[in-house]
């Protein structure tokens, strides 16, 4: 087998998105965070934030654009979506999708819906690591009681995510905790 193919080579695109509400058919990604780390390492290769402009933001759900702190004059030099689309397709070739708390069955789907919607292809791997399984599997006998992202990260010892959504923290949290729980499967 191909060492560049073994999935322990592989980089890991730990992702968060942002959005107009949580149905993937009717809301649009509004910002996309990324943190792309090497295997084995889990050193950071690079990060990217990027604001995306919402096209239908009448659609959008008056509470998630709360949670997010969208707010049109912030997102004025906001990038079109297949722009956006196109740098993240780019930076997360052959890489592992990652994410935290429903994510992987919440970002990967609105990932999967803008592609379509834009005609692009992702080419990353087709397997995700799902935190909230390894955080389960490691602290389900423990005293955690929720393993929503910010709960997670007070009961490991890290602070949690800022009240205003942004695509970068969560990515970046989501990071942290992976590394902590890894680095500590490891011991």
């Amino acid at each position: 087998m191909d060492n560049a193919l073994n999935f322990k080579n592989r980089n890991i695109a730990i992702t968060d998105l942002e959005t107009t509400g949580l149905d993937p058919l009717k809301h649009e990604i509004i910002e996309i965070g990324l943190v792309l780390i090497k295997q084995p390492s889990l050193e950071i290769i690079e990060t990217i934030n990027i604001k995306v402009k919402p096209q239908n933001i009448e659609t959008a759900s008056p509470e998630a654009l709360q949670l997010n702190g969208y707010k049109a004059k912030e997102w004025g030099n906001a990038m079109e979506l297949k722009d956006a689309l196109t740098i993240y397709l780019e930076k997360t070739k052959d890489a592992i999708f990652c994410a935290h708390n429903h994510n992987t069955n919440f970002d990967f789907p609105f990932i999967k819906q803008a592609c379509m919607k834009m005609n692009l292809t992702s080419t990353m791997d087709y397997h995700c690591i799902d935190i909230p399984t390894l955080v389960w599997l490691k602290y389900r006998t423990s005293g955690l009681e929720k393993i929503n992202l910010s709960k997670v990260a007070e009961f490991i010892g890290l602070e949690s995510e800022p009240a205003i959504h942004r695509a970068i923290n969560g990515a970046m949290l989501a990071y942290k905790v992976l590394k902590k729980i890894i680095l500590e499967s490891e011991k």
